[in-house]
């Protein structure tokens, strides 16, 4: 299958489904990933929490531990994606190419206003995709439920998840090894869910079952 997994930032993928990216990539799917900003960021003074080439420099290395060969980056500006024309227009010339089976996207409602903004227009851009499954790559709640429903048992691909999480030096560095055993314990709340080790979990937008014959 063609599997799309579309990330807002350098670091999604790999917190987000980086145990099932990297699962689907050893069956022999053809996965592609998608980073739609520079993932560059400052803060509310202007000072500068993160360059934009270490943000690369850190991403490329996590994605490359996954395993991931087709890499495509958008380098929109962080913290200022819109669903609109635009984001629109970039994805879509990617989904043109691309031609996905499977999308694995934001979910919709996350606080992130990044986050939110690629799933919507994700939702427009792969209409015609088979399904589409939603992951949600940060721990900020909101008024709204993330429901999960699908889940995958990741328990043999976690230390290359784990490896790829710890490319990105400059935010661990930030948030404190409580970053990590915080992905690390709700992946294995997930996988007591279903009985393994470690699992991801997403909430389906739609799903398509046994395609083919």
């Amino acid at each position: 299958m063609k599997i799309w997994f579309i990330g807002a930032h350098f670091d999604d993928i790999e917190i987000g489904c980086g145990g099932t990216a990297a699962k689907l990539i050893s069956q022999g799917h053809e996965c592609h990933v998608t980073i739609v900003t520079n993932s560059g960021y400052s803060d509310e003074y202007g000072n500068i929490v993160r360059e934009s080439s270490v943000a690369r420099d850190e991403g490329l290395a996590g994605l490359k531990t996954l395993g991931f060969k087709y890499i495509n980056e958008l380098n929109l500006e962080t913290g200022k994606l819109t669903h609109g024309h635009q984001l629109i227009h970039e994805l879509e010339k990617l989904s043109k190419e691309i031609k996905p089976d499977i999308v694995f996207t934001h979910w919709d409602q996350d606080v992130h206003q990044d986050h939110a903004a690629v799933a919507k227009s994700s939702f427009t851009v792969c209409r015609k995709a088979g399904s589409i499954l939603m992951y949600r790559p940060n721990w900020y709640r909101t008024s709204v439920q993330f429901h999960e429903s699908i889940f995958v048992d990741v328990s043999d691909f976690y230390q290359i998840k784990k490896n790829a999480i710890n490319m990105h030096v400059s935010e661990v560095t930030k948030f404190g090894k409580h970053w990590e055993s915080f992905i690390e314990a709700q992946d294995k709340a997930r996988g007591m869910e279903i009985n393994v080790e470690f699992a991801e979990s997403f909430q389906v937008v739609k799903l398509q079952l046994f395609k083919g014959e």
